[in-house]
């Protein structure tokens, strides 16, 4: 039986929140002429770093989805690195594309100016904004996958004691004895099956 991860699932869907990110407009140009009237133009992320993120974001999903069938620390560590990685790469591209807006904005103003007739607004489209949330919340589940997987495993551990009846490990939460029936209400018992 698998156990789902809840840090997994937050990965998953934040890796399809990117790939959907990458389809979607990347950047909308308002143009506002007094001859011409006004018209849109949308540039989609596939027409730029689209590309890498789609492929990042695949790779993100394929690592998370394969994170499912293993049970390993230190192999979720691996994978958490990969995630913490792609992250990284994902939004680094995204600010990229925003500040090249920005940019761009400046250098349309430059050079038509306020008396040529001619207005553009450059802003980012929802597919920027997609991947800049999706890349922020891998970044958390990368880091949740490198250092809290291997905590949960110790923490399973310590949640047996051993009977002092017949010395098999038990429930820490357990009041009688499974095997033995050996009865802990009266009686605290530590965890390594001694009376107090």
């Amino acid at each position: 039986m698998v156990k789902i991860n809840a840090g997994i699932v937050v990965g998953v869907i934040a890796a399809i929140l990117c790939l959907v990110g990458s389809f979607l407009p990347w950047a909308e140009l308002d143009t506002y002429s007094t001859y011409l009237g006004s018209y849109t133009n949308t540039f989609s992320g596939l027409d730029g770093d689209g590309v890498f993120t789609l492929l990042f974001s695949i790779i993100v999903l394929v690592v998370l989805i394969y994170t499912f069938t293993i049970d390993k620390p230190k192999k979720s560590m691996i994978v958490g690195f990969i995630v913490l990685v792609m992250s990284i790469l994902m939004g680094y591209l995204s600010i990229n594309a925003n500040s090249n807006l920005v940019d761009l904005n400046s250098a349309y103003f430059l050079y038509y100016g306020l008396d040529s007739g001619l207005y553009f607004d450059v802003h980012s489209g929802p597919g920027l904004w997609f991947i800049e949330i999706g890349s922020f919340i891998l970044f958390i589940v990368g880091i949740y996958l490198i250092a809290a997987r291997p905590v949960m495993k110790m923490q399973s551990v310590s949640q047996v004691r051993y009977c002092p009846g017949c010395g098999r490990s038990i429930p820490m939460d357990a009041n009688i004895c499974p095997y033995c029936a050996k009865d802990f209400i009266t009686k605290k018992i530590n965890n390594l099956g001694e009376e107090k």
